[in-house]
């Protein structure tokens, strides 16, 4: 038995004399390996561990910022009014820009013939110099009080509207010019109300071919416009001084019907182009 004691407590002795050994060297290792492993290791991570982030966090920024470019919504156009199909055409092709075209044009060319004859209709009537000036230039502060109308008018029933309504208004008012014995007062009422209606008409004739053909082509579409004003107006107002030579010096009752007459097509022309754009909107909707 104490024999057997003896190698037993032997036995322990070297499992204990042994087994600290082991345990020593083991964590001895650990420890060099883990001094190994970081001494390389943290100068890199204090080196270059910003510049990695910084670099990471402008690429993902780049990222954002592309693709909310591909996201962002399309402008759009400001060309809100004008056909698609008119885009790719020119205007002199199009119904509408040349019933706008005609309509302005005729119209203007009676406004100058009445300018032309305003004068001359006043004393022969029998009024001085001086109230023929005051009825000319009455006729013309007129027209520009009616172009501060017609922006009223343009904003509450719209600009095509405007120009016909305008140009009726004139034309009734010609009407006027047939009146026995005109007299001073007569023509200033004439004058103003002429005036107002056919000055409104230069205003409305821009906001109407911005409406019907875009921005973008505002400054072409006037300049066709007024170009046809100008064509007309070259032709009317020669014709109308023929009229009066044919009948008479003193007798301007020929040129009163022709002015109406023009009045009266151009109110026809506005008309129809109004009618065309209602059904060009029918067939939208």
């Amino acid at each position: 038995m104490l024999g057997k004691d003896v190698e037993l407590g032997k036995d322990v002795e070297l499992d204990n004399d042994v087994n600290p050994e082991k345990d020593a060297e083991a964590s001895n290792k650990e420890e060099n390996e883990e001094e190994i492993d970081e001494t390389p290791s943290a100068p890199k991570r204090v080196r270059f561990e910003p510049k990695v982030a910084r670099q990471t966090t402008l690429d993902k920024l780049e990222g954002v910022v592309r693709t909310n470019q591909r996201r962002a919504p399309r402008p759009r156009s400001l060309n809100t009014t004008a056909k698609p199909s008119e885009t790719s055409k020119r205007l002199q092709t199009s119904m509408r820009f040349w019933l706008l075209s005609l309509g302005i044009g005729v119209g203007q060319a009676s406004w100058y013939i009445i300018l032309l004859f305003m004068t001359s209709i006043s004393v022969s009537v029998g009024l001085d110099v001086h109230n023929a000036a005051i009825v000319l230039g009455a006729i013309n502060g007129a027209s520009a009080v009616g172009q501060f109308i017609a922006g009223y008018a343009a904003d509450t029933i719209g600009p095509v509207n405007s120009l016909v309504v305008f140009t009726f208004v004139a034309t009734v008012s010609n009407c006027i010019l047939f009146v026995p014995n005109l007299s001073f007062r007569v023509l200033l009422a004439y004058a103003c109300v002429c005036g107002a209606s056919i000055g409104a008409a230069d205003p409305l004739a821009v906001i109407a071919g911005v409406t019907q053909f875009g921005r973008a082509r505002a400054a072409k579409t006037t300049g066709l416009v007024y170009a046809s004003v100008g064509g007309l107006v070259t032709v009317a107002a020669p014709v109308a001084r023929v009229i009066q030579h044919k009948v008479g010096p003193a007798g301007f009752t020929s040129v009163y019907v022709f002015v109406i007459a023009l009045f009266s097509l151009s109110t026809v022309l506005l008309v129809l182009l109004r009618l065309r754009i209602s059904r060009k909107l029918a067939f939208r909707v």
